[in-house]
């Protein structure tokens, strides 16, 4: 049914008819406004979560999966302390000439770790195996505590080893409820939509329909909300790399926990990867759903933002 449209002058009576009306309206489509904001806030949250999961996810895994930072300089400090006392185990030799040029490397890149001033002769090389031997133990003691990895937002401790299976969890149903979120802002925009088309005026219209658009955040302009398809990929990709790098390590596994409870285990991860991959497939589609549907409620509202103004042009 389109807004209509009175062409006759008003009288007090109309007047007072017209306020009465316009109230009357704005209170039986409040509860539609309501209803369309409070699932634009729930799927905002959402993925408020899944930003935080996500971030989460990938800060354990670059801190322990290759390239891993801290594997890399301890790796550097260890090659460097046993170039320096190859060819003399009792002394810190540092400036041999037969070193190879992978250990001129470590050891140029330890003295400029280790001291500021590298050249300065009270750092000889005695002092210098010294500080090596402190380094190396304190990066061993943090590349033993990273093998705990805290949760700040769910507040608990996992072990890296269950980076794959916990996050697997926590991204599939963090995916569900943004699925059923986005589904339920479809189904609440377009019956708030169908209530605005009844308005019985053009001004009234436009105005719910402007304040529908108003509700939008993550989708307010034509098109694909981008924001959100990046997210999903770089859900799938990051969750990706977690679970390839447990079934390239299930050996490990195996070995730290027997072969059945080893392989069920990497089984899991496996498990989870495809679902959190089917998951954000659908999540993706009903996110076009969404952005389809508020395309149609620019459409709507420049349509009657055209008739309102011929309609002043005319008056």
């Amino acid at each position: 049914m389109s807004p209509k449209n009175d062409s006759v002058a008003p009288t007090g009576a109309d007047s007072v008819a017209t306020a009465v009306t316009g109230i009357e309206e704005e209170l039986d489509f409040k509860p539609y406004l309501d209803a369309v904001n409070a699932g634009s806030s729930r799927t905002r949250s959402t993925v408020y979560v899944l930003v935080a999961m996500t971030v989460i996810i990938l800060t354990g895994y670059r801190n322990t999966a290759s390239p891993d930072w801290i594997d890399k300089r301890l790796e550097q400090f260890q090659i460097a302390s046993a170039c320096a006392r190859q060819n003399n185990p009792p002394d810190c030799n540092t400036v041999d000439p037969s070193m190879s040029a992978q250990c001129i490397d470590a050891v140029g890149y330890s003295r400029k770790f280790l001291f500021t001033d590298s050249k300065h002769p009270a750092l000889g090389n005695d002092e210098f195996c010294r500080e090596l031997d402190d380094q190396i133990n304190a990066l061993i003691k943090v590349r033993t505590e990273a093998l705990s990895i805290e949760l700040p937002f769910f507040g608990m401790v996992i072990d890296v080893n269950d980076l794959g299976l916990i996050s697997g969890i926590f991204l599939a149903f963090i995916l569900t409820v943004l699925y059923v979120g986005v589904d339920r802002e479809i189904n609440n925009l377009g019956r708030a939509m169908e209530r605005a088309k009844r308005a019985k005026t053009l001004k009234r219209h436009h105005e719910s329909l402007e304040l529908l658009l108003m509700t939008q955040v993550l989708a307010e302009k034509r098109g694909p909300t981008y924001g959100i398809h990046i997210l999903l990929l770089a859900v799938v990709i990051i969750y990706g790399f977690v679970s390839w790098t447990d079934l390239d390590t299930s050996h490990v596994a195996v070995l730290l926990q027997g072969r059945f409870m080893g392989l069920m285990e990497t089984a899991f991860d496996a498990f989870f990867f495809l679902l959190v991959l089917f998951l954000s497939i659908m999540v993706w589609i009903k996110q076009r759903k969404l952005d389809i549907k508020v395309d149609h409620l620019i459409y709507d509202l420049k349509m009657a933002e055209g008739l309102l103004n011929a309609q002043s042009t005319i008056s």
